[in-house]
């Protein structure tokens, strides 16, 4: 039932939306104490609104589209910035947790892979950006 999953789904969105200050970068790449960030997985790992809207979709990749339509409907209604990271979020939480029927069917996955590689390693390497390159070159966005 579409009525129910959104009645779950949008609290969770805006509860995520409302965490994050939207001009905050989503992955912080540099430390002023020099103190031990945790990883992206480990960040994903402790956002418990991400980890509840994983929760919901389980390994059914109908459910994470509807997400990703709602998210970009939504977006477009409100502008709010962290919902444009929503999507990778999912993708790479969904990675973390396995769940290869959610991520092994979106074209962006791969690049958000390499995004959150980049990230954990605190560095873009000139093979890696010629591989997001390349993957921004495959993925068309439907209009």
């Amino acid at each position: 039932d579409n009525d129910k999953f959104n009645e779950e789904i949008f609290p969770l969105i805006n509860t995520l939306i409302a965490e994050r200050n939207p001009a905050e970068p989503l992955h912080e790449w540099t430390s002023a104490d020099d103190a031990p960030r945790p990883s992206p997985a480990e960040r994903r790992a402790r956002t418990e609104p991400l980890q509840a809207i994983l929760a919901l979709l389980g390994d059914y990749p109908a459910l994470y589209r509807l997400v990703v339509d709602a998210s970009r409907a939504l977006f477009l209604a409100v502008k709010k910035g962290r919902l444009c990271s929503l999507r990778a979020d999912i993708l790479m939480a969904a990675h973390d947790q396995q769940l290869t029927r959610l991520y092994e069917q979106d074209p962006v996955h791969a690049f958000a892979w390499c995004v959150d590689a980049c990230v954990r390693d605190e560095r873009v390497s000139e093979a890696r950006a010629k591989e997001m390159s390349t993957l921004i070159e495959q993925v068309s966005v439907p209009a």
